[in-house]
Order: C-alpha cells, then sequence, then structure tokens
C-alpha cells in the first residue's frame, strides 16, 4: 500500500429527639423513645450521611466507567490505525493517504483550475474502499468527515476541488462497494486526525471513528471547559456587545469580528459570483465575520450554521436574508467540545442604517440563555 507524507438532594437526616421535662409531662403524649444504635457505630449526622451519598454516587459512576466501550466509538479510543472499520451495515478500508504538498500536487495536475487551500489550510487526499452490507435491493448512504485535534468537522465538499478519478461513491445500493478519493480541507499542521463515518439510513446508529495516524486520539479537555463562567455581556438587545469582544454563554463563546458593508460588501459578493443580484435603491449588503466556539459538553459535537444568525434593530424589526452565493467562508460546521470555527454572514439592510444588531440563537435545543447580542457600531444614520 503506498502512503504519502501524513501526521498523521439533599437526603435529610431523620433525628429522633427526646424531650425530657424536669418539672412536668404533657397528658395524653407518651414520651419518645430513642432508639438504640447498633454497638460500635456513631450517631448520624448530616456531614457523615452527605458524605457516604457522595461515595456511593461515586461508586457507581466508577462503575459505569469501568464497563468497557468497544473501540471506534469515540475519538479518545478510535478504532487503530489501518484497521477496517465496521459498522452494523458498512465497510471501510484505507488504501492511501497524502496531505500538504503531496496532496496539492496531485490536486493541481488534475485541474490547474483548482485553487491553493489557502493560508493556515492543506489539502487531505484519502483513497478509501467502502462495501454497503445491506441486504435490501434500495441504495443507501455513508457519510464520511475527517477531524482532528482542532476539534471540528471537515466536510469533503468544503474543499471543492477536482480529484483523481474515480471519485469515492458513497450512495450505494446493498451489497455494493466502491473504491476512490475523497479530498477535505483541513488546519495546517492538524494532528490526531481521524475519519468519521455515519450511516445515512440510520441515524440511531452511533459514528465509527477510524484513526489516520498511528496513535491518533483526542481527549475533551473536560477541566478546562467546565471553568469557563458565562457573562452578562451581550445579553441585552438594548445592550449588545460591541464588535470585537466575546461572550459567553453555557454553551458558546461567539465574538463578532469584522463588519463589511456598503460598496465593499458588493465587490465581494459581486466578485464571489457575477450573477448575484446588486442591492435595491437605497439597500446595501452587510458582510458579517464571527467566530464561534462551542464549549459545551455534546461529546458527539453540535451542528452549527449561519441560521443561527439573524439581523434586527434596536426596535426589533428583523431582516430577512438575502439570496446571494457569498463569500467564503461558510459559517458551516459541527463543533466537539473545545472546536471553533469562523464565517461570514451576508445581510441586507438601509443603506448606512445605524444601531443594527445580530442576534445570535443557540441551536442547541431548549438553550434560549445562551442568546447574544451584538452591535455593528456606530456606522450610518
Amino acid at each position: 500500500m503506498k502512503m504519502g507524507r501524513f501526521r498523521c438532594g439533599f437526603l435529610g437526616v431523620i433525628s429522633l429527639v427526646v424531650l425530657v421535662t424536669a418539672c412536668r409531662t404533657i397528658p395524653g403524649v407518651e414520651p419518645a423513645t430513642a432508639v438504640p444504635l447498633e454497638p460500635g457505630l456513631p450517631p448520624p449526622t448530616a456531614t457523615s450521611t452527605a458524605a457516604a451519598t457522595r461515595l456511593a454516587q461515586q461508586a457507581s459512576s466508577a462503575a459505569v466507567k469501568a464497563t468497557p466501550i468497544p473501540p471506534g466509538l469515540s475519538r479518545t479510543d478510535p478504532l487503530p490505525f489501518l484497521e477496517t472499520a465496521v459498522s452494523p451495515h458498512w465497510e471501510v478500508n484505507i488504501r492511501e493517504i497524502l496531505r500538504g504538498d503531496e496532496a496539492w500536487q496531485i490536486i493541481q495536475s488534475v485541474n490547474p483550475f483548482n485553487k491553493p487551500a489557502g493560508d493556515g489550510w492543506e489539502y487531505l487526499l484519502l483513497n478509501l474502499q467502502i462495501r454497503n452490507t445491506y441486504t435490501d435491493d434500495g441504495t443507501h448512504r455513508l457519510s464520511l468527515t475527517v477531524t482532528g485535534d482542532r476539534r471540528v468537522t471537515h466536510y469533503s465538499f468544503n474543499a471543492s476541488v477536482v480529484v483523481p478519478e474515480p471519485r469515492l461513491e458513497m450512495i450505494l445500493p446493498g451489497g455494493a462497494a466502491h473504491e476512490g478519493w475523497l479530498p477535505f480541507r483541513i488546519h495546517y499542521g492538524e494532528e490526531n486526525l481521524m475519519l468519521v463515518m455515519e450511516d445515512g439510513s440510520a441515524y440511531d446508529e452511533p459514528a465509527r471513528y477510524l484513526a489516520l495516524s498511528k496513535g491518533a486520539a483526542v481527549e475533551t479537555e473536560t477541566a478546562v471547559l467546565s471553568a469557563i463562567t458565562p457573562t452578562s455581556l451581550g445579553t441585552d438587545l438594548s445592550q449588545p456587545a460591541p464588535p470585537g469582544q466575546t461572550t459567553t454563554s453555557d454553551n458558546w463563546q461567539v465574538t463578532l469580528l469584522a463588519v463589511t458593508r456598503g460598496e465593499a460588501a458588493w465587490q465581494a459578493i459581486y466578485e464571489t459570483n457575477q450573477f448575484n443580484d446588486p442591492p435595491l435603491e437605497g439597500m446595501e449588503y452587510l458582510l458579517l465575520r464571527v467566530r464561534v466556539r462551542y464549549i459545551g459538553a455534546k461529546e458527539q459535537g453540535q451542528s452549527l450554521t449561519d441560521r443561527a444568525f439573524f439581523l434586527t434593530d434596536r426596535g426589533g424589526k428583523t431582516y430577512p436574508r438575502p439570496v446571494v452565493v457569498q463569500p467564503p467562508p461558510d459559517l458551516l460546521a459541527r463543533l466537539f467540545p473545545g472546536g471553533e470555527t469562523e464565517g461570514i454572514i451576508v445581510h441586507l439592510a438601509e443603506a448606512q442604517r445605524k444601531n443594527l444588531v445580530l442576534v445570535f440563537e443557540s441551536p442547541v435545543y431548549g438553550a434560549a440563555a445562551d442568546t447574544r447580542y451584538f452591535s455593528l457600531g456606530d456606522y450610518g444614520r
């Protein structure tokens, strides 16, 4: 097998109290009788009872952790490098791995119009063999993504390049197999890479992780994330967070990095796709670049798109999203705990309008407390 370069609550205490009256007793009421303790045991106290409860909980937790989890079901313990990844209905084998300069040389030779990965990025090319082991006559889809120590999911379609033939087909009928190339655009120097396989026809099946280098594994920095405390910055529509300042909620840290509007925004949109429509008279485009970090505890990761954001003003008026091909990078990611991403959001509003506010609403179900507001600055009227 040819290999390219890779680096690769509270428990109440029941106290029996003996009421001793020196001068009289209450008629009709029998004196309380103390229940004798077993010899050698101290009287129960709130502290000792609570401690015992904690010990019991810790023992229970330890028992759960001691239950073995098969390799491949977590990023902490992926299937070993070069081992066949097997799920109930799919098999995946790695044939070849190329990244960095070697991957770019292949991509460039295939199509001279392919673009470099860009600053801070590099290409990863995987040659894979997959087999659909379903026994029915229908077609099924296998999702294959890549993640690493940046704790971000990389999608093949984000690479946007032509690759050597054949390109891997991931929609196959039962019993069929296919071998081909799949490209990814990953962070430059990203380590502990692993292939993530998910059955598109069985959503109840957990993802399988396959190491792309010997010893690849990623631990969640639980202590670091749990120490992050939510702040009040950006929680009030009338007092949105200024550009450049990071808001922190239970699950997210969000920063509005840059605001581009007016002619500069239109030029960027036009250069992205000349078929994009110019803004209507009296309106202007806004390009809002944001950085989002997931600090929640969902080990399977949390999906995020630009639909988590919308534009409003301090009076509560909301603005519809324009339909355009927007400049990269798109805000589309699945973030594992600790992972962050950046992307551009396109909006349309009255030209030079002041007091516009970008709103972030968490995609985490039931997490309204994560909502944050961001000022676009004092630009306009």
